[in-house]
């Protein structure tokens, strides 16, 4: 991903006060893209600046290909004694395609089933 990606998503400036409010939602603006398996943002220790602290950002890419599998049960009456006749199992899948254009996007292809009852 481009780094002038990332930096859209950064919520502080260079110059800035140190905001852990700052910190913490450029954290979860840059998780909830989904495209990073880990975000870590902390201060450069070694900074020999008293009055300024470099922030290290550290992303780790996920993988590009994601397939989820689901299974469940359908119920469709709120009514027990019909529970049996209008309940049906259900199954479905998604394979996510992630960051496919460089721009932090997804592209999703679902797929579910459920068997009719009708009597």
């Amino acid at each position: 991903m481009p780094f002038k990606e990332v930096l859209r998503e950064v919520k502080f400036k260079e110059g800035d006060d140190w905001s852990r409010k700052k910190i913490e939602l450029t954290r979860k603006k840059l998780k909830r893209l989904d495209v990073f398996k880990t975000v870590q943002i902390q201060p450069y220790q070694m900074s020999k600046n008293v009055g300024e602290k470099p922030i290290i950002l550290s992303l780790v890419d996920d993988d590009p290909i994601e397939l989820r599998l689901r299974a469940g049960y359908f119920i469709t009456s709120k009514n027990i004694i019909q529970l049996k006749n209008q309940s049906t199992p259900k199954i479905g899948s998604s394979l996510i395609f992630k960051n496919p254009l460089n721009k932090a996007d997804r592209l999703s292809f679902d797929f579910d089933w459920t068997q009719l009852n009708v009597k």
